[in-house]
């Protein structure tokens, strides 16, 4: 059977071929914290009742009509915008919200930028467990290494929250209309990102909670489909089709002036 990326044997049960990514990944479209999703031939985590594979990379849940965290636990939030977090929580996430591994990488602009991404995305701190997501600071911790304007992605209580970021859909809100960012098509936010320029993709939920991400420096990648530095339910290197929720609004894209 042809799902686009590869060939998928019903009788078997599993892909002819391991998965793969146009982007290097040590395991593509893998989420670290769920070892399950380590097996490169196993479709949607052997779990076809609940999950959906529609291009041959990644799992979807179609009733929720985007992709399903594949973990179990609360609602997925992000980090300091929920009473559910526990002090110690709170403090140990204050502690690793700043840039830490991504304070200080070498080499030119856009090794500079993916090493940041990588630091960011590879922090234990930022993966996802207990139902919690950490994709504001993921990107606050990614902006900050690269000396981008924090105000608009900044909280106003942050030891209050345990973060200095601000929430997803707080962050829409202020990008939007900041004076220290500009906004770009799909298309500008990849060509940007390949010269080692931070851009921000947000996409605000007005019924939830938003996801926030940096576009990743892709060569390959000439379209309007921006390759996305994702953390959040999925940890990785994702276009944004999939790092994204196709039922909402297209994310927008932004950086600094």
């Amino acid at each position: 059977d042809d799902f686009g990326a590869r060939y998928y044997s019903s009788r078997l049960g599993r892909w002819l071929s391991a998965d793969w990514s146009s982007v290097p990944a040590p395991v593509p479209y893998a989420n670290l914290a769920n070892p399950q999703t380590l097996n490169l031939y196993a479709m949607v985590s052997d779990n076809p009742e609940t999950f959906a594979d529609l291009d041959g990379h990644y799992e979807t849940n179609p009733d929720l009509t985007t992709t399903k965290p594949r973990y179990s636990g609360r609602i997925s939030i992000d980090v300091g915008g929920n009473d559910s977090s526990t002090d110690q929580d709170k403090q140990q996430q204050a502690q690793t919200a700043q840039p830490q591994a991504a304070q200080a990488p070498q080499g030119n602009d856009t090794q500079q930028l993916t090493q940041a991404q990588d630091a960011a995305r590879n922090n234990p701190a930022n993966q996802p467990r207990d139902g919690n997501t950490y994709c504001n600071n993921a990107t606050y911790q990614t902006a900050a290494a690269m000396g981008a304007p924090l105000a608009p992605l900044s909280n106003n209580n942050p030891q209050a929250r345990g973060t200095p970021a601000a929430m997803a859909n707080e962050m829409a809100g202020n990008l939007a209309k900041s004076d220290q960012y500009k906004a770009v098509a799909p298309a500008q936010a990849q060509q940007f990102a390949n010269k080692g320029q931070i851009v921000i993709a947000v996409q605000p939920n007005p019924h939830g909670h938003g996801h926030v991400a940096t576009v990743r420096p892709d060569a390959s990648n000439h379209g309007s489909n921006p390759t996305i530095n994702n953390v959040g339910r999925h940890v990785g290197v994702a276009p944004a089709s999939r790092a994204f929720n196709s039922h909402l609004p297209a994310p927008k894209y932004y950086t600094p002036n």
